[in-house]
């Protein structure tokens, strides 16, 4: 998604009455204690390309972590971003230096992850709805 940030990712967001996140794209899978929110809020995760992560196979490593399908490779100079198919239906996009570029032809699975300082927590409401 593009706008005056830049490129993020956003990922729909809610929380149940014991304040337990409820992803949007049910592939998403938190570390235990990895985010709480107040019971009932409602919202957006934006998490900017830079800060997902490829992971391999097996590993943690991450707070929350997503599976999905390579399904576009764009070379951007010193860098190359990634569009991926979450097995959720979400679209997201990672970039990663050009020197450091995955090594996965177009159709690979990947697993991606990020960590809870890479959220940027967007409130329908007031207020951040972290507790």
């Amino acid at each position: 998604m593009a706008s005056f940030m830049g490129e993020v990712n956003l990922f729909g967001l809610g929380a149940g009455a014991d304040g337990a996140p409820r992803w949007q794209d049910g592939g998403i899978a938190a570390a235990p204690g990895a985010l709480s929110l107040v019971p009932g809020w409602s919202g957006t995760a934006m998490v900017r390309p830079e800060l997902i992560h490829f992971l391999d196979r097996g590993a943690a490593g991450a707070d929350f972590t997503l599976s999905g399908r390579l399904v576009a490779e764009y070379a951007l100079g010193s860098r190359v971003q990634y569009a991926i198919a979450t097995e959720g239906g979400t679209e997201v996009t990672v970039e990663r230096p050009f020197e450091a570029r995955l090594e996965a032809p177009v159709g690979s699975p990947v697993r991606l992850g990020w960590d809870r300082g890479s959220i940027h927590l967007i409130a329908e409401g007031a207020g951040d709805g972290a507790a």
